[in-house]
């Protein structure tokens, strides 16, 4: 069972970041509440992590190392991703 939370991470190092849930929002064109559902899961797609730090201009492989996040997401995988969380 995998014992680290990466809605937490995430929230963590956005915050750190000195960037808040609305910018985050704005910057992805979602909405606040998408954003702090991620916060709250414990398991994140890492192309959800990559669309986040692509939008705020950080890359996140410190702070998930676990992560593969230099590899390239499909242009398909994309769009169904943006399909899916701007509902």
């Amino acid at each position: 069972m995998k014992d680290k939370h990466d809605g937490f991470i995430l929230e963590t190092a956005i915050r750190k970041l000195g960037f808040a849930a609305h910018d985050v929002s704005r910057a992805l064109r979602s909405n606040r509440r998408m954003v702090y559902n991620w916060f709250r899961q414990r398991d994140l797609d890492m192309e959800v992590i990559q669309r986040i730090g692509k939008a705020i201009g950080h890359d996140f492989s410190n702070d998930f190392p676990d992560l593969d996040l230099k590899r390239k997401v499909p242009a398909q995988r994309k769009a169904e991703i943006r399909v899916e969380y701007d509902k």
